[in-house]
């Protein structure tokens, strides 16, 4: 197996900002599952490795959002983790992305080989982000190719909701099935109605698992 259960419980969050509150709440969530995808953590490259003092249960891994060279006007931003149990039967290595939006992990154990990929999309705001989508795409499909040997599980906040007929719609469903990429939102044991809300008034489904099963799996 490759965890102490049947199933491998994976969630994901967007904490926009890892004070000590939403800490602790990044904790209580860690206590309830084998690995959580963090998205806007705002940590700059230096405190990454802080994100291994919430639970000393965790290891995790993480990319910045911005480059520590740069001259910040406003709060930090962007960001990306994974979290893993440290008893989970499985060895895992952090993989390059390249990317300040996407951080990897691959996961080997004696029955899976498992792809781990979280990312943070830039919302559809003009021609500038729409490029900078296409682009982060792009390093997705280039971290499955050079893992083409495992399953794929690609999750974290895409800031598209498919009931939005909005160019970012378009360019992930497309995407998506060129990479054969299945939303996990539509299996049908699926219940989530909605993953975000504004002020309880607008409510909208812009944070995503996608899973893709590699021939391998089928062979172990």
């Amino acid at each position: 197996m490759l965890a102490r259960h049947d199933v491998l419980r994976i969630m994901s969050y967007n904490c926009r900002g890892l004070n000590a509150v939403k800490s602790q709440y990044v904790n209580s969530l860690l206590c309830s599952c084998d690995l959580l995808f963090v998205q806007e953590h705002w940590l700059c490259d230096e405190q990454i490795s802080s994100l291994g003092l919430i639970n000393s249960d965790f290891l995790s891994c993480g990319v910045c959002g911005f480059a520590s060279q740069e001259v910040l006007r406003g709060r930090p931003f962007g960001g990306s983790a994974i979290f893993w149990r440290k008893d989970l039967h499985a060895e895992f290595r952090v993989l390059n992305t390249g990317s300040r939006r996407v951080c990897a992990a691959r996961c080997v154990s004696d029955t899976y080989k498992l792809l781990f990929i979280n990312v943070y999309m830039p919302f559809e705001d003009g021609d500038v982000n729409t490029e900078e989508f296409y682009f982060q795409l792009s390093f997705i499909e280039n971290i499955m190719e050079q893992n083409a040997d495992c399953s794929v599980i690609c999750g974290g906040d895409f800031n598209v909701d498919f009931a939005r007929d909005w160019a970012h719609t378009k360019l992930l469903g497309d995407f998506c099935d060129r990479v054969s990429l299945r939303p996990a939102g539509k299996h049908a044991c699926c219940t989530t109605d909605y993953t975000y809300n504004f002020n309880m008034l607008r409510f909208q489904t812009i944070d995503h698992f996608f899973c893709y099963l590699s021939s391998s799996f089928w062979m172990l």
